[in-house]
């Protein structure tokens, strides 16, 4: 399988009647109140704000213990108070699969973030157990430059970016501002912008610090400068490109695609002979059952990697397979629910996998297998020229996968408030509304396939692709298995 993964409530609080000056007058409101103070509701809420209260408290005092920590053991993480006094709290939860706190810290130096300049602190028992940092050390002494008025404007940054990506001198006529985020100085921090033209999604530009390494007569040292960073995803979804602009001079300083890639090369099957199970009377597979088997998918199996390590099986009522029972959102939820909507295709809380064969995302929609009883059981073919007779079966096989990798990664500490992808998050944490996208025979690459995993909240994308020759022996191969 070539599958590409590098994949509460609204308060009501009771407000009581005015006293009045009039004793005779009060005395009626203070029995409603009385009344009020034993009614289910009130101590419903009454609870239900304690409980947010505990929660913030809780919450503050493993933030206190953790700048304690870090200040304790300043020499240790070569770090400065000043270098602690500026970090901002960028995340903090309680995992739910592993009782675990994680807090995570955004390096800052006059309230602007050094880009991907993290430590992260996770507590166990009222103890820190693991530390992990990337700071700047002595991060004043790095920057020459603190000003933090920018001389190049968001705009003028994002059409050097766009301009360097595409070659050709990018108009911003049709670039719309959506939102500003300003700074303490009246300077901007983040601006988003929208252009259809050039993405189907927001296109942020945000001010940051950026380190750059430097290497001056073998000697290495760390210059931070001041930079905007555009961001924006690609028309087709193939490239989520993340630009570093001085801010000052105009000139790229870094260009990094988040999509991550796999790239298989030319393909040689040939190379897979010490574990290829294959053989030739292997074109008939699958033919000889498919009778009715509701809340079923027909597919290659965990352990099975690609359909030259075994045969697909009929895999029954999975949804608890991989957590344990009123644990996640395959329990509560099931595969096929969203919180809001029971579906009977290939959708459901954590992935909607349909073709994009279209190559334009959700334009047009793509085709999946639909099911009343949730019965996906589809033929497949091992044969040249068989990608289309293959689609439903390709289309369940990366529906289910996409299941179960959430399903072990949820167990695994990788849940709701740590970022994951559910549309739901049903009240564990976390942004939610940022289900994967799932694109089988995409039609924008070939011999390959991408995963494009934003910010918590955002929309994961998966482009599965077809390869274009036949393999050895001959059949068409397709990633979605």
């Amino acid at each position: 399988m070539h599958y590409c993964m590098c994949l509460y409530c609204i308060l009501s609080i009771f407000t009581p009647e005015n006293e009045s000056k009039n004793q005779q007058a009060f005395l009626p409101q203070k029995n409603t109140m009385i009344k009020k103070l034993h009614s289910p509701n009130f101590r419903f809420s009454f609870f239900v704000f304690l409980y947010l209260i505990s929660i913030s408290a809780y919450a503050q005092k493993e933030v206190i213990l953790a700048n304690n920590y870090l200040k304790e053991n300043i020499t240790k993480y070569n770090l400065t108070l000043d270098d602690i006094n500026g970090m901002q709290v960028s995340s903090q939860y309680l995992s739910p699969t592993t009782g675990w706190y994680h807090i995570y810290y955004n390096q800052a130096f006059d309230n602007i973030e050094v880009l991907n300049s993290l430590i992260g602190i996770t507590i166990q028992n009222n103890k820190v157990v693991n530390t992990a940092s990337n700071f700047v050390n002595k991060l004043s002494t790095k920057i020459e430059n603190k000003n933090t008025t920018a001389i190049i404007t968001p705009t003028v940054a994002l059409q050097k970016a766009i301009s360097y990506n595409t070659s050709n001198t990018y108009n911003t006529n049709n670039v719309r501002e959506k939102e500003i985020d300003l700074l303490s100085n009246g300077t901007i921090r983040k601006i988003i912008f929208e252009d259809k033209n050039i993405s189907t999604e927001n296109i942020i530009v945000k001010k940051y610090w950026l380190p750059i390494e430097q290497n001056i007569a073998d000697k290495f040292s760390t210059n931070v400068v001041l930079i905007w960073n555009v961001k924006y995803v690609t028309k087709d979804g193939s490239h989520s490109w993340s630009m570093h602009v001085d801010a000052n001079t105009g000139s790229i300083l870094q260009k990094i695609d988040e999509v991550v890639h796999c790239d298989f090369g030319t393909p040689h099957f040939q190379d897979c002979k010490k574990e290829n199970k294959f053989d030739t009377t292997f074109n008939t597979f699958q033919k000889n059952n498919f009778a009715f088997f509701a809340n079923g998918y027909n597919v290659f199996d965990y352990p099975l990697e690609s359909p030259n390590h075994g045969a697909r099986t009929l895999v029954s009522n999975p949804y608890n397979r991989f957590l344990p029972a009123t644990m996640g959102p395959g329990t509560t939820n099931g595969w096929h629910n969203d919180g809001t909507t029971d579906y009977t295709n290939t959708r459901g809380n954590t992935v909607w996998a349909k073709d994009d064969i279209a190559n334009d995302n959700e334009t047009t929609a793509g085709s999946n297998p639909v099911s009343a009883t949730l019965d996906f059981n589809y033929p497949y073919t091992q044969s040249t020229a068989t990608a289309a007779g293959n689609l439903n079966a390709a289309i369940t096989n990366l529906f289910y996968w996409n299941n179960v990798i959430h399903d072990v990664l949820w167990r695994y500490g990788f849940d709701e408030p740590s970022g994951n992808f559910q549309k739901d998050n049903m009240g564990k944490g976390g942004a939610g509304n940022d289900f994967i996208y799932a694109d089988a025979q995409d039609g924008s690459g070939t011999n390959n396939a991408n995963f494009s995993t934003p910010a918590d909240g955002g929309n994961g994308r998966m482009q599965m692709f077809i390869w274009n020759d036949a393999g050895s022996p001959l059949y068409q191969p397709d990633s979605d298995f």
